[in-house]
């Protein structure tokens, strides 16, 4: 009997899973699902695989996670320059990111006695076009902070809300606990959530690393973050 429940739990698992990737992949697009997959089969398998060729792949994701937490791993380890570049020129990051368009410093649109670096982001929509965001920050008393500030500014990024990545995570059904605190996150702070907290999450859950979603939300919010 304990047997016969077992099996019934896996294959109740499997139809779930399978139906999260039917939504998600179909709201994301056949181009965006295509790079995503191009880029977690190269983590798994030039990295997790070769870091920890001792181990099964939900393991070698936890011990990774494990060494993330605790610092004995760096971001910069896990990706090659030639996948970072496929993914900083990919649709997909622009349907996770909407990225600095003009970077510049003037007067502010809210108080026109302040100086501000003013920042306009081009967010990509699910229709191919672009709507445009701006932010402001006081600024340009003091000339070196003030160049040091527009560079960072120039390669930051925000989260596109309105992109295909936030909205296949919404489309799909059965989410998890775990994936609806996610997207509340990401709405109420505009902002996907600290490496460093979601991995420790992550572990203290004793969430399933074999799970097709967790799997590409460790890869978009960890690994190719920005």
């Amino acid at each position: 009997m304990k047997k016969i429940t077992i099996i019934l739990i896996t294959v109740f698992y499997n139809v779930v899973n399978y139906s999260q990737q039917k939504d998600f992949e179909k709201t994301l697009g056949a181009e965006n699902v295509k790079t995503l997959n191009l880029l977690l089969t190269d983590f798994e398998n030039n990295f997790l695989k070769r870091k920890y060729s001792n181990l099964e792949i939900k393991n070698a994701y936890k011990q990774f996670l494990s060494e993330f937490v605790e610092k004995k791993i760096t971001l910069e380890k896990t990706v090659s320059k030639e996948m970072k570049n496929t993914f900083n020129k990919s649709l997909l990051k622009q349907n996770i990111y909407c990225v600095a368009d003009s970077v510049y410093a003037g007067k502010s649109k809210y108080d026109e006695n302040k100086k501000a670096i003013i920042a306009k982001y081009k967010c990509l929509k699910p229709n191919n076009t672009f709507e445009y965001t701006r932010t402001e920050i006081y600024c340009c008393e003091d000339f070196d902070n003030t160049n040091n500030t527009l560079e960072r500014t120039k390669n930051s990024i925000q989260i596109n809300m309105i992109g295909l990545f936030l909205k296949a995570l919404k489309k799909t059904k059965n989410k998890s606990s775990f994936l609806k605190n996610y997207i509340e996150y990401i709405e109420l702070t505009g902002d996907l959530r600290n490496p460093i907290i979601m991995s420790d999450l992550i572990l203290k859950n004793h969430l399933n690393l074999n799970d097709y979603i967790l799997k590409r939300l460790i890869l978009v919010n960890i690994i190719y973050r920005h």
